[in-house]
């Protein structure tokens, strides 16, 4: 069994005063603020911090004696998804944490300060808190590693909805923009112009036939899927349009290549229609040998539950590691109701969790 555990009321105590403090996205001030709170916390630490800022959002690392390659990285976000005022204020009911952040992903970002302040000194790890997931992560995490910071592997909790479900798969991302030109004409003579929409709608039809229809689909959904997003076109309904633009959000899997996927799609359409990628999000994949996969599993057996390796349709700042070949672990405290009214978080599941990540880090870091 594992001895001395993490201060359950310690990491509650910090989970509530982060939650409090609104870091939304149109709040970078209070993004900041979390991240002062978290600076406190370990102020009394030997730990080098560092703060960092990339086009207004505000990340900070902390590390041993100013390392950029700890062996393990605990990643964890301090933005939130925009709420209501009383979503922000904490309460407890039926041993469940319940506030904006509860779940996504304060309270597993309590636990990390927890464990860094306990086992710094003595355990080959490092902390990065970054402030832009829910926007994308390209001024966070990708920000980070791309000034040199690296590691064995990562962890990050931020996927799934229980301690034992390991996300080690997940959908890789792109948008690729449809743009359909034609020529302008009163609507009274269409036959003098070229209607940019009627490319356009072309042009989708023939891109949704590249991809399996969802009816189709295996039970778990892991198939490559595309979805029109966004339509833009036309001035007047009295006016031919010469212009229109689509937005294809592509979600594939481990299999597909994304420079296959956009030659597909070019080689679709119809004249007068050109295809481009404007975001590109790699998937993320774990293999099942993975040695630190086969100790997060470990670890998640010493708390009395069986792991489960699941696949996730969403996107983490975890690709951005992925992407540089580093396996990154997945999984998080019994939750639920992200971005909802009722997001929450199993408080016995918070001492599960930080009593499953302590034994990880013994194993490996120690």
């Amino acid at each position: 069994m594992i001895r001395d555990m993490p201060d359950i009321n310690e990491i509650l105590k910090i989970s509530q005063d982060l939650i409090r403090i609104k870091s939304t996205k149109d709040r970078p001030q209070d993004i900041g603020l979390c991240l002062d709170y978290a600076e406190k916390c370990l102020k009394d630490t030997s730990l080098t911090i560092k703060r960092f800022e990339s086009n207004g959002v505000p990340s900070l690392v902390a590390t041993k004696s100013g390392t950029k390659a700890p062996k393990i990285f605990l990643n964890g976000h301090l933005d939130v998804i925009e709420a209501h005022d009383k979503q922000f204020e904490p309460k407890i009911e039926d041993g469940k944490l319940i506030a904006r952040g509860a779940s996504d992903m304060k309270s597993a970002v309590a636990i990390m300060l927890v464990l860094m302040k306990e086992l710094h000194t003595t355990h080959d790890i490092g902390l990065m808190l970054v402030g832009d997931e829910e926007s994308g992560g390209f001024n966070g995490t990708k920000y980070l590693l791309d000034q040199g910071y690296t590691c064995q592997a990562a962890i990050i909790p931020d996927g799934g909805t229980a301690i034992q479900n390991i996300m080690h798969k997940a959908k890789g991302a792109m948008w690729v923009e449809l743009t359909a030109t034609g020529q302008a004409a009163h609507a009274s003579r269409p036959w003098q112009g070229e209607n940019a929409i009627n490319k356009l709608l072309l042009a989708i039809d023939r891109v949704h036939n590249l991809f399996l229809n969802p009816t189709k689909h295996s039970d778990d959904h892991w198939a490559t899927t595309c979805n029109i997003g966004n339509i833009r076109g036309g001035d007047s309904a009295n006016v031919v349009p010469s212009h229109a633009v689509a937005v294809c959000d592509i979600r594939h899997i481990e299999n597909d290549n994304q420079q296959s996927i956009l030659r597909r799609i070019q080689n679709s359409l119809p004249d007068g229609v050109t295809a481009k990628q404007t975001v590109e999000v790699e998937s993320l994949f774990v293999k099942d040998d993975d040695p630190y996969l086969i100790a997060y599993q470990e670890a998640i057996r010493s708390i009395g539950r069986e792991p489960r390796l699941c696949l996730d349709h969403g996107a983490s700042d975890a690709r951005f590691f992925g992407a540089r070949g580093i396996p990154t672990l997945i999984s998080v405290p019994d939750s639920g109701g992200n971005h909802t009214e009722n997001e929450w978080v199993s408080i016995n599941a918070l001492e599960d969790f930080a009593k499953m990540l302590k034994y990880f880090l013994n194993k490996i870091t120690k």
